[in-house]
């Protein structure tokens, strides 16, 4: 099989979240940068730090496209990757959120829905969602948990289940 690419797309709700955010933060580094004093230098630092960290942190995190090959699903972030052996897969399926859904630790909506939720359904997993309707729950046979999300989530899901 030759490897195919599919672009992982953003839903409303996280373009939403995402400019709002960004706005919100470009307000705060421009607040914190104007009020630096001798006074509050150090504390004034530290938010700007945590502040500038939690971003870089969301930035290199961000989903950008799932690749398949014979043996692999290959999650493309904007530095790294993820990557799941197909054999190592016992189920794959559609995922569907619901009221359940529970951040854990992650960002739950600033370049998408990204690190650990939990659900009353499925318990704890790992979460790389762009668009929650065209996300799918990958569950390994060592019981880890995945939820990822891209274009033609169908096609994907059919041709992973041939591959197993």
């Amino acid at each position: 099989m030759q490897k195919k690419i599919f672009k992982i797309r953003w839903g409303l709700s996280v373009k939403i979240i995402t400019i709002v955010s960004l706005i919100l933060i470009v307000y705060a580094i421009y607040a914190i940068v104007n009020n630096f004093s001798n006074d509050n230098f150090w504390i004034s630092f530290i938010v700007l730090f945590i502040i500038l960290s939690v971003c870089i942190y969301c930035l290199l995190e961000i989903p950008l496209s799932i690749r398949l090959n014979e043996s692999e699903i290959i999650l493309k972030k904007l530095i790294g990757q993820l990557v799941i052996r197909i054999d190592s897969i016992s189920h794959i399926e559609p995922y569907k959120p619901d009221k359940s859904d529970i951040r854990v630790f992650g960002i739950g909506g600033v370049g998408g829905y990204i690190g650990v939720f939990m659900n009353a359904g499925i318990g704890k997993y790992r979460a790389y969602i762009g668009n929650t309707s065209q996300a799918f729950l990958i569950i390994t046979e060592l019981g880890k948990k995945y939820v990822l999300s891209c274009e033609n989530r169908d096609l994907v899901i059919s041709i992973i289940k041939l591959q197993m």
